[in-house]
């Protein structure tokens, strides 16, 4: 096991992308449109929706896949992760990586995915019980392209954890909504761009240095 940690299957299913209006498939295609890949993590995947038949209809990893089955393996990319193998066979460019938890998401560098390589990365239930949040987000974080989202659900008492370790891992959030009972809090948060990192950073300094230069002032007034 690459790493121990608490997990659950979400079974593949995007409900709580659901409760937050956010669209997979349209996010999908936008992407493909505009010339670009599309790639797609989700923690805890399960079955994904592949024990049966899957419709380009159905709302999880296996409709998507049907849905984008002319752009699987070159253009559109689907990545599960599991506690163990579920899967004995998938189709070309969607990829089961077991043996990983949601703390865990780094073992996924070691078995050739690069850094800022997802536009989605998604957790329904997986994260719920993760007891080492900074690691997870931390973790997917680094594994987010810049404009990249990341969907998931958590405790309200985890509340105060997650804005720290987000903030620390440089996410921001776009929305949240607490759905109440086992569905928690559910939250999406981006991967600002860099060129929005910059212009925050040159706005803190530039607080800095106005305070600065005010305290000067100060000193030579009171002088």
């Amino acid at each position: 096991m690459l790493h121990d940690g608490t997990w659950t299957s979400s079974g593949g299913s995007f409900k709580l992308a659901d409760v937050l209006a956010f669209d997979f498939l349209h996010e999908a295609e936008e992407r493909l449109k505009s010339g670009q890949t599309f790639r797609y993590l989700e923690i805890g995947g399960g079955w994904a929706g592949f024990r049966t038949e899957p419709s380009a209809k159905s709302v999880n990893v296996a409709g998507l896949a049907k849905h984008l089955e002319q752009h699987l393996g070159r253009r559109a990319f689907l990545h599960i992760t599991n506690l163990t193998p579920w899967h004995t066979e998938l189709p070309e460019g969607v990829t089961e990586h077991p043996f990983v938890t949601a703390a865990g998401l780094s073992a996924l560098e070691t078995q050739g995915v690069r850094r800022g390589t997802f536009d989605i990365i998604y957790s329904q239930a997986a994260a719920y019980f993760e007891p080492d949040l900074g690691s997870f987000l931390a973790a997917a974080s680094s594994l987010l392209r810049e404009g990249g989202v990341l969907i998931f659900n958590f405790r309200p008492e985890d509340s105060g954890t997650i804005s720290g370790c987000a903030r620390a891992s440089g996410l921001i959030l776009r929305k949240s909504i607490n759905a109440g009972g086992m569905n928690g809090v559910v939250i999406a948060f981006e991967k600002p761009l860099q060129v929005h990192r910059a212009i925050e950073a040159e706005s803190a300094a530039a607080v800095i240095d106005l305070s600065r230069d005010w305290r000067e002032e100060y000193r030579q007034q009171a002088s």
